[in-house]
This record gives structure tokens, sequence and C-alpha cells, in this order.
């Protein structure tokens, strides 16, 4: 069952006292001399005393990167401090995170992924026996290297990755428009704060806005020389949740999912017919490929890769999320529908929509004002 965001009239605990010298410039040797408790708790501070401010940005990135060296650096694991679990004054402070601080722990949480992700595959490889002598062909006994440095550093990177994840979990059940996003399946707890971070509202009165600043607009193109565009942090979060959506659709209460797996089948039977061969083309012109690659090999027959068809079935699915997702954004915000997709509007024949999923149990007046713009629109036709 959906969870709802729930609201507390308790009064917020004051924060930790801030270091006297927060804002004396220091060297990553200052950082280094910390214990790894310290460096988190002194992120924490720097985010609350930023206020969303970005120009605070790199100093957290230098405290990230300082904690991840620490880690790596030190030989005795003994020495160490464990990662404190969540406190009650951090889990208070996570429900008022500003977006600046939202998306850098967004970000942070992405980089120590892939950071444990590595660190456990140098473990699974430290682990494997080793041969004493490769001389010995084989008759020498096997012994596998020491990693219990790097068995702690993994410990401790997945205990770093859960808190970073409880907090963006609080964060985003703090605001509706996150309950909603968590109860389609496929989005969880890092997407959904993701969303809220980077998506502002007032600057995006119809989804077009946030498609375009999430890349997938694909008149869009980034010149040499050019400013990006789009957002990258919001593009990878797209394809995150894209992927996600591929993984759900089997599910029986998947929705976005089934819908990739309906637009790949139309793609897949568009492509047969030769529908991209201008497409095709175009790309074979424009992009350097090998003569003895995939890619190639489609292109040259007039149909686009395998891949390449995957990817435009899932923009497909995520660009409908994001739709809805809006439109709750929208709701939450202004109290008011937003204007109709422009092709609904102005397109002859298109007249299928989607409703949003979950809405009757997690917006209901939304769901009652969508119901009366639709008997509106019924009565006009």
């Amino acid at each position: 069952m959906a969870r709802t965001a729930k609201t507390t009239s308790k009064t917020k605990t004051a924060p930790p006292p801030i270091p006297e010298d927060i804002d004396t410039p220091l060297g990553m040797d200052d950082f280094l001399s910390m214990e790894p408790v310290d460096l988190v708790g002194d992120m924490i501070s720097i985010m609350r005393r930023g206020n969303g401010d970005p120009g605070r940005t790199p100093e957290l990135f230098q405290r990230l990167e300082a904690l991840h060296q620490l880690m790596t650096g030190t030989a005795d694991p003994a020495l160490l401090t464990p990662i404190q679990k969540l406190t009650k004054d951090i889990k208070d402070a996570s429900r008022t995170l500003g977006k600046v601080e939202a998306r850098f722990l967004v970000d942070a949480y992405y980089a120590m992924q892939e950071n444990r992700i590595r660190t456990k595959h140098q473990v699974r490889s430290l682990a494997e026996p080793k041969k004493v002598d490769d001389n010995d062909k084989g008759l020498a006994a096997h012994v596998p290297e020491p990693h219990d440095v790097l068995e702690w550093l993994f410990t401790q990177e997945e205990t770093l990755e859960k808190q970073i994840r409880g907090a963006l979990d609080i964060y985003s059940l703090s605001d509706v428009s996150g309950v909603w996003a968590r109860s389609v399946k496929g989005i969880g707890p890092v997407i959904a704060a993701g969303l809220l971070a980077n998506i502002d509202i007032t600057r995006a009165p119809t989804v077009g806005h946030i498609w375009r600043f999430a890349g997938l607009d694909p008149t869009s193109v980034w010149g040499k020389g050019q400013k990006r565009p789009w957002n990258a942090s919001l593009k990878r979060l797209c394809f995150l949740i894209g992927e996600s959506f591929v993984k759900v659709s089997n599910r029986p209460d998947d929705i976005y999912g089934k819908l990739y797996k309906s637009r790949k089948e139309w793609e897949q039977a568009k492509n047969e017919k030769l529908d991209y061969a201008d497409q095709a083309k175009f790309s074979l012109e424009t992009k350097k490929f090998g003569t003895d690659t995939d890619a190639f090999k489609w292109y040259t027959q007039g149909k686009l890769p395998p891949a390449r068809i995957h990817l435009r079935a899932q923009r497909r699915a995520v660009k409908l999320f994001l739709a809805h997702f809006h439109e709750v954004l929208y709701w939450t915000y202004y109290e008011t529908l937003p204007p109709n997709p422009y092709v609904l509007d102005h397109v002859p024949g298109h007249v299928h929509r989607l409703e949003i999923p979950n809405v009757d149990l997690l917006l209901p007046q939304l769901y009652e004002a969508k119901l009366r713009a639709q008997h509106e629109r019924s009565r006009k036709v």
C-alpha cells in the first residue's frame, strides 16, 4: 500500500554548533587529519549553514574525497571510528533539506554506490586463491591475498550509502509529490528525492520544459563551445528511471514498464518496415562506425540498431512518467490543473490519454478536478 507524507508539530531541535573556523580555507592534509565520523558531521554542518548556497558545494565534495582517501589509505581498520547511525536530529533535518543539499546527497549517493561496487569487485578478486609460484605448474599451495582493509572499506561505504539513502527516504516522503512518485513501481526514495531536488515547478509551466531540461528533447543539440542545454544529473536520473521500468516490466502491478514493452514492439515493427531509413542514413553520414560493428551493419540495412530501439522505447515511458509527475507537482504548488499537452488540443485525432496512476488514493482533490475537466471536454465534443 502506498505510503503517505507525514507532518509533525514537534519543535525542531537546534543543530549542533558550527566550528568557528568553518570558513577558514582548509587543505587536504587538514581533512585527512580528521576522523571519518567528524568529516561526515562537518559535511552535514556545512549543508545546514549553507542554506542552499551552491557556492558551498565544492567544500562538500572536498570533504567527500577526503573521506574516501582516508578510508582507503588506512592500514589498520581498528583505528577508525565506525560510521554512526542517523540520529533523531539528522532525521528531522532531512525533512527540511534544501534543493541544493538534496541534489548533493543524491549525487554523493550514486558516487558512493560506484565506489562500493568497485570495492566489492576488488575484495572478490583478492579473495580468489593465487598461485605462489607460476613455475610449479599448479602444484604449489594457493593462498588469497590480504584484503581485510578492503572488506572494512566495503562495509563502511555500504553503511554510509544506507545512511544517505535513509536521509533521502525521509526527504522524499516530506512532499506529497515524492510520495506519489514512490507509489509508482520502479521509483525508490533516491530517485524520488532526485526528481524533487532537480525540478523547479515554477520554471516548468509545461512538461516540455522538464523534458528539455532532462535532455529528452530530440531537437535540443549541444554544439561545440556552447553551454550544455540540459541538466546532467537529471538526465542520468531519467536514464536510471528507464532502466528501472525495464526491470519491473514483468510485475503485475507495474504500469510504465509495460508501456516500455508495448512501445518497443511498436518501434520494432516500424524499424522492420524501414520507416527509420532516413535516420539510419543520417547516422551513417554524421558519425563514424567501424565496418565490423553491429551498428554499422544495422544502419547499412536502413534500420536502427536494437540498442537504439530499446532507448527510444525507454525514453517514451520516462517522458510519460514525467508528464504525470509534472501534473502532480503543478497541482501541489498551484492547486489547479496544468495546461493540456499540446497534442491533445492541437493535433487532430489525438485523444488518447493515460490517466495518472494512484492519484485517486494520494491526491483525491486532483482526481476530482481531473474528472470535472474530463466531463467538460466531453460536453464540448
